[in-house]
């Protein structure tokens, strides 16, 4: 803006005035009597009027007038600081593609020494013309362009632009169209350096997919070692069931005889009855060895999972119906059908109901019903089915004691247990376990102590898959 152009606009101003004064006398020259428009009255005519219009037209032009334009100016010069201080580096193309301005973060972004190495070249075959890979990129596919013709934004996410040394520099762009009187006359064009961005977010999907590669790495190293230590105990097992059995065997028929003879007092009966339970219960545990150590191949079959769950239950919901406890199917809308070898998942579902209403039933102890359900408590079974693609998850889920968290990563070893010792021998999960490995899927459990515990069975809808998977432990 030209700092003079306030007081040349009042000097012209004033030079109107006299002219003015001096046409105006000369006119009335004509038709006033000589005295009347004398030189000296005309001096003193125009004298009036100066000293009348200058004050005016000083306060009331001149004034306002330099204000606004010191104003101006000052937003000029603000406007300016603040485009060159931009961390976004702005440029400016005209209709004809040429640059008509940069500021600083534009030549430190691509490594410009000056905006004369810039200004009045094509912005699009000075740093925009290659792609990625190295290969030509015509103007007339740039996006920046054709949003110029068109008068529209845009932004792109991620893009290359070409540093004056040949270097590339990944940068987010945005493209919003000047307008004058209507009329688009150029783009406005700020964007910045992502590099760090991009290399961060590269290195944190790094560590992502390496976390999960170690995840899947300790899971299958724990599978190995289960796989392992159920097939050393399943020897040893079967090797101490076989060797048992006989002993066992040997006592229930002696103690059978020692009754029959009906001339023992009732105190030796009484001890012969505790024998003979504890024998019984010596054989369920061989019995228990026995299954675990068997290694037999699932022989499949196909079968409706819903109807099966529907069989298993109606071997114990009546119980537990009488014992307070409900069970709440939430199967699936449609049809699930799979192949399984039935006799080991009948035993698999089984296990994990007794399990779950053994649990519910300790609370019950544990706590009087009314306390509980004071409490808003519901001896509740839910059964859950859902499939995917590729896999079936059936989940049973309890209200009873829950599983304490130290005990997590040792539910599926064999032998160990969290029921009386007098109702459980630990083997349960573990044979489950290895009966849902055999089929190529998996048991997986969660829990919160003393409120609910949920174990979810996957298994493969494809034989050939699971077998697959099977193989690979």
């Amino acid at each position: 803006m030209n700092t003079a152009s306030p007081a040349r606009s009042l000097a012209i101003t004033l030079l109107f005035i006299i002219v003015g004064e001096a046409l105006i006398m000369l006119l009335l020259g004509r038709y006033l009597p000589e005295e009347a428009t004398s030189a000296a009255g005309a001096a003193v005519d125009a004298g009036i009027l100066f000293v009348i219009a200058f004050p005016v037209l000083y306060f009331f032009y001149y004034k306002p007038l330099e204000k606004s334009q010191e104003e101006l100016r000052g937003t000029e010069e603000r406007t300016q600081l603040i485009l060159e201080n931009s961390p976004a580096a702005i440029y400016e193309t005209g209709l004809d593609g040429k640059c008509l301005f940069v500021n600083k973060a534009f030549l430190d972004i691509l490594h410009y020494k000056s905006n004369k190495d810039v200004i009045g070249k094509n912005t699009h075959e000075l740093f925009h013309n290659k792609r990625p890979d190295g290969s030509s990129y015509p103007e007339s596919e740039c996006s920046i362009h054709q949003a110029l013709r068109r008068g529209e934004f845009v932004h792109v996410e991620n893009e290359v632009f070409w540093r004056s040394d040949g270097s590339s520099v990944l940068v987010e762009y945005w493209s919003n169209p000047v307008i004058k009187e209507g009329t688009v006359v150029s783009s406005v064009v700020s964007f910045v350096d992502i590099t760090e961005r991009e290399l961060a977010k590269e290195l944190a999907e790094s560590n992502q997919k390496l976390r999960r590669a170690m995840d899947d790495l300790e899971k299958t190293q724990a599978q190995l070692v289960r796989s392992e230590k159920l097939a050393s105990l399943g020897s040893l097992s079967a090797g101490v069931a076989h060797e048992i059995r006989n002993p066992l065997n040997i006592i229930s028929t002696s103690i059978q005889l020692l009754k029959i003879q009906g001339d023992a007092p009732p105190e030796t009966l009484e001890i012969y009855e505790i024998i003979a339970e504890q024998v019984r219960r010596a054989v369920r545990i061989t019995d228990n060895l026995s299954d675990f150590a068997r290694q037999r191949k699932p022989e499949r079959k196909e079968i409706d999972v819903h109807k099966f769950l529907d069989k298993t239950l109606s071997l114990v919901e009546y119980e537990m119906q009488t014992e307070n406890i409900r069970v709440k199917r939430d199967y699936a809308p449609e049809s699930i059908r799979c192949k399984c070898d039935p006799d080991h998942i009948a035993q698999v579902f089984l296990n994990l109901v007794t399990n779950a209403r053994d649990s519910m039933n300790k609370k019950q102890e544990l706590f009087t019903l009314d306390d509980l359900e004071k409490k808003g408590w519901e001896g509740v079974l839910t059964i859950k089915t859902r499939a995917d693609d590729s896999w079936i998850h059936i989940s049973f889920r309890d209200t009873g004691m829950g599983i304490p968290g130290k005990y997590m990563d040792k539910i599926f070893e064999p032998f160990f247990s969290t029921k009386d010792e007098y109702k459980g021998t630990g083997l349960g999960l573990a044979i489950s376990y290895g009966l849902i490995e055999s089929h190529g899927g998996r048991i997986d459990v969660s829990s919160e102590d003393g409120e609910w515990a949920e174990f979810t069975v996957t298994l493969p809808l494809d034989p050939a898959a699971g077998e697959e998977s099977q193989s690979r432990r």
